[in-house]
């Protein structure tokens, strides 16, 4: 009768702890596939933006003809936008991603800069802006894509 008993009670226990650490992996799987999805969109704002701000600037920058004062108003029209996905990468993304996100940001920023100054660019600073700039946007989007497949493989 004990033995029973007790076998039902190890039973009873056994599947307690079972369906609890199963539950507990499931959730844990859900809040990891969340915040992956959560990164996903946070990685491709800032990309979007980031790089619709510097296509505008790029083409500002070359832009000659163009009053000073509207070139300025539109440099900062553009990188205005820039600062709430480059604050959110810098609080949400992974050290490895907001290192290469935060250099993007001021390469974008110093080409900003660039056409906020009014002074003319010799053809080696301008090339050495872009250099800059693509450079870091290749960084960036490479951080980021080992990012997103490091924590795949975890699951």
């Amino acid at each position: 009768m004990w033995t029973t008993l007790l076998a039902t009670l190890l039973g009873a226990v056994i599947a307690t702890g079972a369906t609890i650490l199963v539950e507990r992996r499931r959730e844990r799987r859900a809040a990891e596939a969340e915040w992956r999805q959560v990164r996903r969109e946070l990685y491709g704002s800032f990309l979007a933006t980031l790089s619709q701000a510097r296509h505008e600037l790029r083409v500002l920058l070359l832009e000659t003809r163009m009053p000073a004062e509207e070139r300025i108003a539109r440099a900062n029209e553009a990188w205005g936008r820039c600062y709430v996905p480059g604050h959110q990468m810098e609080v949400l993304a992974a050290p490895d991603v907001a290192r290469p996100a935060v250099a993007y940001f001021h390469a974008v920023r110093d080409l900003r800069e660039a056409i906020v100054s009014g002074e003319p660019l010799s053809e080696a600073a301008h090339d050495d802006l872009l250099k800059a700039v693509f450079a870091t946007f290749k960084e960036v989007k490479q951080a980021m894509r080992a990012d997103l497949s490091s924590n795949i493989a975890t699951l």
